[in-house]
């Protein structure tokens, strides 16, 4: 088995060396150290060119198939002397290759030896790589390395070879086509890269082919004698930069044209460390990506799902990368399908809302960008109202303009409310009777949701995905309920305590669309937030902290209520300071006071509070209001009424009552201390 080292040593028995300018060259099927040069780029011209416009058939000269000339109007080379290894590169793999390695030159060659004439023609044996393709298909480009390790320039015939890899062993078999080169003339010492346009005469399948080259002299046309035509071959490089090739190659026995099926000849081994292999590029049709469908603009319900869509043409295999404005979206969080076709958002909340998604799509030999297409989040301001009429021992709800009270098991001193968007599942916090209860039909039928463990619930929140939340009041606990598990075990989110993540006398909750759970600690005076409402129990932010009286904006005093709207700001009934104070982005710091205590005590004027202990955003449409603009409802609990003015995000106002006859009293529509809303 002949071995070829082509760092290290000599891979061949019959070796020949030729003095250039001090080094010395190995040319009979050796190898060849040298530093490397300046790339040259010239256009081949030959007197036996002539004037083709195309490939042409050559005569099947009873071989297996026929073989296709490659005219020099379709060839260019890159020449660089052996002498100035150093500098044969830069070269850059081409970006539609399926197979290349072509750009790390060893400074070493191979020579075919072994010419002989075949009925007056002077040609080589036949060297051949295994090559394993990236992709199969067309090939209009074909490059390869050609060693001349003689010492004079020297015209010879490139003849390439392709063939199927089942042949014995895994060799060459099948022949998939030819080509001959019009004659080129080759330096001194040199190694030059071909370039061939082959059109579409090429198509190989996927996977290891076997890539061979051969040298004539066209039956003495270019002038090349047996010694010069024994000491043609190709360049060895590593490693390979696409596709791959086992340390092997296939050597035929003998001389000839080769355009057979199953050549005789034997595999060896090159014995390099790394891995050497000839210098072959195979290069498929690429086309640029272009749009084919844009995606298109989207609308989703918060705790919904959303999708984007593009498809786009050019060469496989396609990149994509979605984004939002300039920023790459990456998985994670609601966010998958960041680098595929489709972007899903799942679930929606309100930061996702945006009119800047696109997508860039990518392949190696370019990009395209999709349009913008917008996200529209519903909002999540609710079109009705429900209320835990607590004294009453009820529950009302106000829609259309009207009030109804919910017919429901018998009720004790009920604290608090929250139901979902669409008003079908409806939760009441049976606050003397220490449990939930539900109902999936909009108040048609009830049933209990929790019960063990619960002790004076006061606080209920709702989120996207239907986890249920409860302030344990009587037990100093927040939970959260699996919706899908009615009875079942709840996980504590927080418990009793005054440090970090603990609570005291827990009352109002609330949830935004980014998941951030708000608890209104009363015992602590304080307002918590969880930052994810499914983190670890005990990471809380506190938001706001103690203040009595005549306090600074951003402090509390026994808060019972809290509220959120769609971008994220966090309305607090501070109960104790007698007020309706925001926090931007639900965040601590200075808050403006949307309603104060009343001078009066006996009939305070709307827009003052006394013992506020629920608050809720609802759409303005419900209380007279611009339809999707959001609007603030307070239990007004001590003066037994429900007041509302929209705009809360800036100045609310005018206060009104929310429908009629609101006050005081056991009517329908009237209230004795109203607690918790939604």
């Amino acid at each position: 088995m002949m071995s070829i080292k082509p760092s290290y040593r000599l891979l061949l028995s019959v070796l020949c060396f030729l003095l250039v300018g001090g080094q010395s060259l190995l040319v009979s099927q050796g190898a060849v150290a040298n530093p490397h040069p300046q790339v040259q780029s010239t256009q081949i011209t030959t007197p036996q060119a002539g004037p083709h416009q195309g490939p042409i058939v050559l005569p099947a000269e009873s071989f297996d198939g026929p073989e296709i000339e490659v005219p020099a109007s379709q060839i260019t080379t890159q020449t660089v002397s052996l002498k100035q290894k150093s500098r044969f590169a830069p070269r850059v793999v081409d970006p539609a290759a399926v197979y290349s390695n072509v750009t790390t030159f060893s400074g070493q060659a191979f020579s075919n030896g072994g010419t002989a004439n075949q009925s007056g023609n002077l040609i080589t044996r036949m060297a051949t790589d295994n090559l394993t393709l990236t992709a199969g298909g067309t090939i209009p480009t074909v490059r390869f390395v050609v060693s001349n390790l003689n010492a004079i320039a020297v015209s010879v015939r490139p003849r390439i070879r392709f063939y199927q890899n089942n042949g014995s062993g895994g060799g060459p078999g099948t022949i998939i086509a030819g080509f001959t080169f019009n004659a080129i003339s080759f330096g001194a010492s040199s190694v030059v890269t071909v370039n061939g346009n082959l059109g579409t005469s090429l198509t190989v399948p996927s996977g290891t082919i076997w890539a061979g080259i051969t040298f004539d002299n066209n039956t003495g046309a270019t002038g090349a004698t047996q010694t010069q035509l024994d000491n043609f071959g190709m360049g060895i490089f590593n490693p390979v930069d696409i596709g791959s090739s086992t340390d092997t190659f296939f050597l035929t026995t003998a001389a000839g044209s080769f355009l057979v099926n199953n050549p005789a000849g034997t595999q060896q081994n090159f014995g390099g460390a790394p891995v050497a292999n000839f210098g072959w590029e195979l290069v498929g049709s690429c086309t640029a990506p272009a749009i084919t469908t844009h995606p298109g603009n989207a609308t989703a319900s918060p705790g919904g799902s959303a999708s984007f869509t593009v498809a786009a043409s050019g060469t496989a295999p396609l990149g994509f990368q979605w984004r939002k404005g300039t920023t790459n979206l990456t998985n994670g969080g609601n966010i998958s399908g960041a680098t595929t076709a489709t972007l899903t958002i799942n679930p929606v909340g309100s930061g996702d809302a945006a009119s800047n998604y696109n997508c860039v799509v990518t392949n190696s030999c370019g990009s395209a960008t999709s349009n913008n297409a917008s996200l529209t989040v519903l909002t999540v301001q609710a079109t009705r109202l429900f209320v835990a009429d607590t004294y009453n021992n009820r529950v009302q709800k106000y829609e259309s303009g009207a009030w109804t009270v919910l017919t429901t098991p018998t009720l004790s001193l009920p604290e608090a409310v929250t139901a979902s968007i669409d008003g079908q599942r409806i939760y009441v916090a049976d606050t003397g009777h220490n449990k939930v209860i539900y109902s999936v039909n909009g108040g048609g039928t009830w049933a209990d949701f929790a019960t063990a463990g619960l002790v004076g619930p006061q606080g209920l929140a709702l989120d996207l995905s239907g986890h249920l939340y409860v302030s344990n009041t009587g037990a100093n606990q927040v939970l959260r309920y699996d919706e899908s598990s009615p009875l079942g075990a709840p996980t504590v989110l927080a418990s009793g305590g005054t440090g970090a993540g603990q609570v005291t006398d827990p009352r109002g909750l609330a949830i935004d669309t980014n998941n951030r759970l708000f608890i209104a600690d009363r015992g602590n005076s304080r307002i918590l937030r969880i930052p994810s409402a499914n983190a670890t129990p005990g990471t809380t932010v506190q938001v706001a902290g103690r203040g009595v009286g005549s306090v600074p904006f951003g402090q509390v005093n026994a808060p019972e209520g809290v509220a959120v709207d769609d971008t994220g700001n966090l309305y607090v009934a501070d109960t104790g300071n007698n007020r309706v104070t925001r926090f931007i982005g639900g965040n601590s710091g200075s808050s403006p006071v949307l309603c104060s205590l009343s001078t009066s005590l006996t009939a305070p004027p709307l827009g003052q509070v006394r013992g506020a202990e629920g608050v809720a955003i609802v759409d303005a449409g419900l209380i007279g209001g611009t339809v999707g603009q959001p609007a603030i409802v307070v239990a007004d609990t001590q003066s037994h009424r429900l007041q509302g003015a929209v705009n809360p995000v800036t100045t609310p106002g005018p206060w009104q009552l929310v429908g009629t006859p609101n006050g005081a009293g056991t009517g329908t529509g009237q209230f004795r201390s109203p607690g918790k809303i939604r």
